[in-house]
């Protein structure tokens, strides 16, 4: 039997957990309230799919048209449970997205005790801004997180199902999830051999082959309509690798990647599990999106890297202060176990106190993170969901081509046209004019930065549509509506 002081040794580390979680959900759900939702026009394209879903039983944008055009089945398919209970797709987001982020502090803290690192990714989900913005965006990147989480604390303890189940709800929620059953797949290989690696991946191929059959029965292909528009849209080929320099390696950024990255290196050699596989996804991670050229003009990508990111930095922090309190001792001071030691940052008390301390700095950010929010919402969101709203009042049953789809298509019941194809598969890979002209839509919406000024001026587009909005988007861009001439693109 454990000895008496042992026992009472695990009910104190037990207590720390509990008092770091709770001051740690204390900060997230602050911050949240504080910041408030903000559904991003990219999340609106799963919530509509959701809400077809339950309208008509089938997955499609515009039914009865079998596309797959969101990258988030799993996400989707929860959105669409919740509206059994009365909650709209965007409640449900927020909601959904606040739990998986208490959860994922949850998961971090029982998992790595009350550390430095583990403070630091936990304290990343609850405060940080870029974390916070994404959490509230409806978008599935919470969950996604909370899905890497669990996966990394799966296979610390050896879990086979339970690390195979992640991996495949992870595959699920999005396209690069598929990383985790590659990662874990290794994993095993390395530290309990291929006969336990062939186990977990029967695990991960049984949740994972259901979905993949229904969707090439279905659609013709497991791979989303909108991963192909992406990947058409002609970007050069180090767009990614500038993006993700830009937002690791600028200003006050740079240092901490640098920490990061020495942290990093610190956990592969000396970390527990835990940390290793956390680690190593986020390598892997960086390294495969930035080859397949996936970091250009979706900054959402970058927000799962951040909690693991910061916790190698603390790591590094923590060894350096260590190694620095070492260098500071005396010669002549007593020996070590008859003096007291100021708590070293991996100490409970310090730990908490750095969360208390960096958790209110960072809280009083959110109300500047609520007016930048609530400032581009304005100038995109809301501004969408007006121009949906009216054109719907006019005639629903009529045809919007647009180059941004989300709320526009949201707020509009009638057929959308999406000119970049992640929803229109006609339209990858073709010039705006064909589709257009093949497609007949009643109106385009689109920002004038968004659409060819060439093809706006000639006089082949403006003998069929007419201008009617020109709405103006802060001092660099306008939104623009247009109307056939014509009427042409409704329903009889």
């Amino acid at each position: 039997m454990p000895a008496p002081h042992s026992r009472a040794g695990a009910r104190e580390c037990d207590s720390r957990r509990v008092w770091l979680v709770a001051l740690l959900w204390t900060v997230a759900i602050a911050a949240r309230v504080v910041v408030g939702p903000h559904v991003v026009d990219d999340a609106y394209i799963t919530m509509r799919y959701s809400r077809n879903l339950v309208a008509t039983g089938a997955l499609s944008y515009n039914p009865p048209d079998a596309v797959l055009g969101t990258s988030t089945p799993l996400w989707t398919a929860m959105l669409a449970a919740t509206a059994a209970g009365g909650a709209t797709p965007e409640q449900a987001a927020v909601v959904l997205s606040a739990a998986a982020d208490l959860a994922s502090i949850a998961v971090i803290v029982a998992t790595a005790g009350p550390s430095f690192a583990a403070a630091a990714a936990a304290l990343t989900i609850a405060a940080r801004p870029a974390y916070v913005a994404y959490g509230l965006s409806g978008m599935e990147t919470s969950l996604y997180v909370l899905l890497l989480v669990t996966f990394a604390a799966t296979l610390s303890r050896g879990s086979v199902v339970g690390g195979g189940m992640a991996a495949a709800l992870g595959a699920l929620c999005r396209p690069d999830g598929a990383l985790l059953g590659i990662l874990g797949c290794g994993w095993f290989a390395a530290t309990r051999g291929w006969r336990t690696a062939l186990r977990f991946a029967a695990v991960v191929s049984l949740m994972c082959v259901p979905w993949a059959l229904y969707a090439f029965v279905t659609f013709g292909s497991i791979l989303p309509a909108s991963v192909e528009a992406k990947a058409a849209a002609g970007d050069v080929w180090s767009l990614s690798l500038q993006n993700l320099v830009a937002y690791f390696l600028r200003g006050a950024d740079a240092p901490v990647t640098a920490l990061a990255a020495v942290g990093a290196a610190m956990i592969l050699m000396t970390g527990t599990a835990f940390w290793k596989v956390w680690t190593l996804w986020m390598l892997a991670y960086l390294t495969v999106m930035t080859a397949a050229n996936a970091f250009t003009h979706f900054p959402w990508y970058f927000v799962p890297v951040l909690p693991v990111a910061a916790a190698s930095a603390a790591c590094a922090a923590e060894r350096g202060w260590c190694a620095l309190a070492r260098l500071r001792r005396r010669p002549i001071q007593p020996p070590l176990e008859h003096t007291p030691m100021p708590s070293a940052p991996g100490h409970p008390a310090a730990t908490v106190l750095v969360v208390a301390v960096l958790g209110a700095v960072l809280l009083a950010r959110m109300p500047v993170l609520r007016a930048d929010l609530d400032a581009q919402s304005a100038g995109r969101e809301a501004l969408y969901a007006s121009i949906a709203a009216g054109l719907a009042a006019e005639d629903s049953g009529c045809t919007v081509a647009a180059t941004e789809i989300g709320t526009l298509g949201y707020h509009y019941p009638g057929r959308i046209l999406d000119l970049v194809g992640l929803v229109s598969p006609e339209a990858i890979g073709r010039p705006a004019e064909a589709i257009l002209a093949e497609r007949r839509p009643r109106w385009l919406v689109t920002y004038d930065t968004h659409f060819d000024s060439r093809l706006a001026a000639s006089v082949a587009f403006t003998d069929v549509y007419a201008t009617r909005a020109l709405l103006p988007v802060g001092a660099a861009r306008q939104l623009a509506v247009f109307e056939r001439r014509d009427r042409a693109g409704c329903a009889p």
